[in-house]
């Protein structure tokens, strides 16, 4: 293998690769490495996460240097990935990629069977929770191409992280919840943990790991800070760098001896799990539009109501008045590139597409007249009109606006249920206080587009709330029918195909709970 690499600097040598899959859009590349010798067992694969900095990259290299059998004493090392600066000549920055190395049992090879590692990008990149959900997107793909240029089953998922850990903050317990979100409960037996930069001792990370209760069984302490050295550049410290080389290399040793009896586990529920994310997501991206449409629906029903008590004596004399109300209305705003949202409220979310644009709820006052309001009723019923007929009318409206809004909170429920069932973690603790840290940074920094990313993390974090209270009987909009039911208002009316709508079930459910319920 020696005779093959590209020196770098005399002792670090590149191993050779070849390309055999690339897909730009998606981030994702698949090399091998030399070539699958006649009667090699069939294959294994390794997938490697982490925060960024916890040194994935690092580890990888180290490993290929056990598993090509190099020694102590050889004048060369292997690197499969170059440092950051070397990446800069070539098509693409690794560490933004997801990256299957299949690496083939030559000669020498420490394995029976031909290895394939996967490298993938860090959660908690200094992008922010915006990189985090576009890495989510990104395994979702890689998964689903299959053997082409993604894999079809894992036999193991490392969990990288630094030793020194000794306890989560907000931001580290979030990533690691997210690394476990992505994956289904089906993988929990072959997750494995390894502690980089370790010495000796315990590693401190391990009783953080499962005081948050972050699958730990299978931990390794690796320490790669020898795989590297030239022993010719350091003759004083070379006892203690082969004494840091050795434990590395039994690190390696001991871990994939375990490695090698895990029985490998099918993507299938995987896939699901990051398909119900992805509806998930759908929903709430939906739900929250709708809900600031029918506050705003709700709030010109009140004030209707209240114009039209003030001037009783004037409607009911069929004389003309004005008021102000708050009318809701949309605007289109495109999205950056890559980023995705679903605007349908009319069907069930498998049907729904994803849009480069969203619709952004705000709301104007205007000043209307009862004659106009009138008018706008009759000619849409064809029928006389009278205040009390108007204001059913409204409610009607809101009703409608409700309808669609429970709809969504009961499908978005619906995906949390099933998360629970087949995901490992059924969704991130704690990204709500992890939001807060990066709005506060963001804050800090004031760098150039730090306001539209604040914007992208408010929302984010509105979802997130969301998705906290959801339940079966969720109902965002339970103040509002309080406030009506107190005021004395009949929200009872339904259209005739909407008479057994999710407004009219709620509606049924408020008048269980006693509160009361005053016809108009």
């Amino acid at each position: 293998m020696h005779r093959t690499c590209t020196s770098i600097d005399g002792f670090i040598h590149l191993l050779p690769r070849e390309s055999v899959a690339l897909d730009q859009n998606n981030r994702l590349a698949k090399f091998e490495i030399g070539e699958q010798g006649p009667g090699s067992a069939s294959g294994k694969v390794l997938m490697l996460v982490g925060a960024t900095g916890a040194g994935k990259s690092t580890l990888i290299n180290g490993m290929v240097n056990y598993l090509y059998g190099v020694k102590w004493d050889d004048p060369f090392r292997f690197k499969l990935i170059v440092d950051e600066a070397g990446e800069k000549t070539q098509s693409h920055s690794q560490t933004k990629w997801i990256t299957a190395y299949v690496l083939h049992n030559v000669e020498g090879f420490a394995l029976p069977y031909t290895l394939t590692v996967v490298d993938t990008p860090g959660f908690g990149d200094t992008e922010g929770i915006k990189a985090d959900d576009e890495l989510r997107i990104q395994i979702r793909e890689f998964f689903s191409h299959g053997g082409n240029i993604g894999v079809d089953q894992l036999d193991g998922i490392c969990f990288v992280v630094q030793s020194s850990l000794a306890r989560l903050t907000h931001t580290q317990k979030y990533i690691f919840d997210s690394i476990l979100a992505v994956f289904g409960k089906d993988v929990e037996k072959i997750i494995y943990v390894l502690t980089t930069f370790a010495d000796g001792q315990k590693p401190p990370v391990l009783i953080a790991l499962k005081d948050a209760e972050i699958p730990c069984e299978n931990s390794f302490k690796v320490n790669n800070s020898a795989f590297f050295v030239n022993p010719s550049d350091e003759p004083d410290a070379e006892k203690l760098n082969n004494f840091f080389w050795e434990m590395g290399i039994s690190s390696f040793d001991n871990f994939f001896k375990k490695f090698l009896c895990t029985e490998p586990v099918s993507l299938t529920l995987t896939q699901d799990v990051l398909k119900q994310r992805k509806h998930l997501e759908a929903a709430l991206q939906g739900i929250t539009p709708q809900i600031k449409t029918a506050l705003a629906r709700a709030e010109r029903v009140r004030q209707t109501y209240a114009a039209l008590k003030q001037h009783e004596i004037e409607a009911d004399a069929n004389k003309n008045f004005k008021y102000k109300v708050n009318v809701p209305k949309h605007k289109m705003v495109n999205l950056e590139v890559g980023t995705y949202v679903t605007n349908c409220i009319k069907c069930v979310w498998n049907k729904h597409h994803n849009n480069p644009y969203r619709f952004e709820t705000y709301v104007e006052e205007e000043e209307h007249t009862y004659h106009d309001l009138k008018k706008k009723y009759e000619e849409a019923s064809g029928e006389k009109m009278n205040a009390k007929r108007i204001l059913h009318e409204l409610i009607k409206d809101f009703n409608v606006e409700r309808t669609n809004v429970l709809k969504l909170t009961r499908e978005a429920h619906q995906c949390l249920q099933k998360l629970n069932e087949i995901a490992l973690k059924p969704d991130p603790l704690g990204i709500t206080q992890y939001i807060d840290l990066l709005v506060e940074s963001e804050k800090r920094g004031g760098k150039p587009g730090f306001e539209q990313r604040i914007a992208y993390l408010l929302d984010a974090k509105e979802k997130a709330k969301l998705a906290e209270n959801l339940d079966e009987n969720y109902d965002p909009l339970e103040e509002c029918m309080k406030e009506f039911s107190n005021l004395g208002m009949d929200m009872s009316h339904f259209d005739s195909n909407n008479s057994r709508s999710w407004a009219y079930r709620a509606y049924q459910k408020i008048k269980e709970k006693g509160w009361s319920v005053i016809k108009s």
